[in-house]
């Protein structure tokens, strides 16, 4: 399952000056879901789980949402709409037929946090 001090990990690639956490809030941040809004830090989380913990999540509505859902004290379909209110915000200007799903968002970011810290 999954470990609990999943969300403490840092990067010693980076040394003191930067964290694997603070590298994805900025890569969440740059693709337009600031902390102004509650997705941002779920984002964080789960791309967090993703990348440090190499998890591979069949189903995130069964395995990853509760789990921030409970951390959160909010419910599992809060934590999606959340996430896609955020994908709303990053595809504002841009064709919604090519807007991806929740988890096909998350996996893109995971992917590029993944293989900018690699």
């Amino acid at each position: 399952m999954l470990k609990s001090g999943f969300m403490n990990t840092k990067n010693e690639k980076y040394g003191n000056f930067i964290s694997e956490k603070y590298f994805i809030k900025k890569c969440v941040k740059k693709c337009g879901v600031s902390q102004n809004y509650t997705a941002h830090y779920f984002l964080v989380d789960i791309i967090d789980l993703l990348v440090n913990e190499n998890l591979k999540v069949k189903s995130f509505s069964r395995e990853v949402y509760p789990m921030l859902a409970q951390k959160y004290n909010k419910k599992d379909c809060t934590i999606e709409r959340n996430i896609r209110n955020a994908i709303d915000i990053c595809w504002q200007n841009k064709d919604e037929e090519d807007k991806p799903t929740c988890q096909k968002f998350i996996h893109m970011l995971a992917n590029y946090v993944e293989n900018c810290l690699a």
